[in-house]
């Protein structure tokens, strides 16, 4: 099965999960998160798929459908199981989708769900990420807002890798961009784990940014041993090179 091929297969789970609302207890929720992790696996090695895989629309749920789980969902404002779990796949959907109206209405239920269980981690986690894919889409004050939660998240659990180094995406993608502020939290998460890809990846972009390229090649050096395969590597040793002719003059 090709990549896009199994992302479509999850992104369609998603929609079956919107479509029919039947996350509420415990087992479905490790479930969801299980599937979350495969989505984004395949979503970042989706660059690696055939042009015409590319361009394959993913697949969609009508406004009728997905109007009819929110309404459900606003209809029981005080089931924190049915805020979360429904915003979760909302926000999912979302990122692989681009719609934006549906990531609007899934922050405003994990808002909702943050609210009644302000204590819950994943909820936390949750609405920090779908506020950082608002921020993508041209709301550059989420970013602001996605590190709020990301940094409360951290107050409880400061080794979390994930979510350490998204704060520091939240950093680079803000608009100005801070890639200072976020390499120090990426030096962060790689003091836990030092051969973690997706922060050496975002080391590198931010080292690169700043011009600070002898640490971006130990950087990228390290990001080869760890994971020789990452769709980015090759794009990043060109950028590499490219600020090293930038510096010397070169054309």
């Amino acid at each position: 099965m090709t990549i896009n091929k199994i992302k479509y297969t999850l992104l369609g789970l998603v929609i079956g999960l919107i479509a029919g609302f039947f996350i509420t207890n415990e087992t479905n929720r490790r479930e969801a998160e299980a599937l979350r992790l495969a989505l984004a696996q395949a979503q970042s090695t989706a660059n690696t798929a055939s042009s015409s895989s590319k361009n394959q629309e993913p697949p969609r749920l009508s406004s009728e459908e997905l109007q009819a789980a929110i309404s459900r969902a606003d209809a029981n404002p005080k089931d924190v199981y049915q805020q979360r779990n429904l915003g979760q796949a909302l926000y999912l959907y979302a990122a692989n989708t681009g719609d934006a109206a549906t990531l609007r209405d899934g922050v405003r239920l994990l808002r909702r769900a943050h609210e009644l269980d302000p204590k819950n981690y994943d909820t936390l986690v949750l609405l920090g990420n779908a506020l950082f894919d608002t921020g993508k889409l041209g709301d550059a004050e989420s970013f602001t807002e996605a590190r709020t939660f990301y940094n409360e998240a951290l107050r409880r659990r400061p080794d979390d890798i994930n979510v350490r180094t998204d704060l520091g995406l939240a950093y680079f993608f803000a608009k100005p961009s801070d890639p200072k502020r976020a390499a120090i939290e990426y030096r962060k998460s790689l003091a836990v784990n030092p051969r973690h890809p997706a922060t050496l990846q975002n080391l590198a972009a931010a080292l690169i940014s700043i011009n600070q390229l002898e640490e971006a090649e130990r950087t990228l050096a390290l990001l080869q041993e760890a994971d020789a395969a990452n769709p980015s590597l090759a794009n990043l040793q060109t950028q590499l090179a490219q600020a090293r002719n930038a510096r010397q003059g070169i054309n």
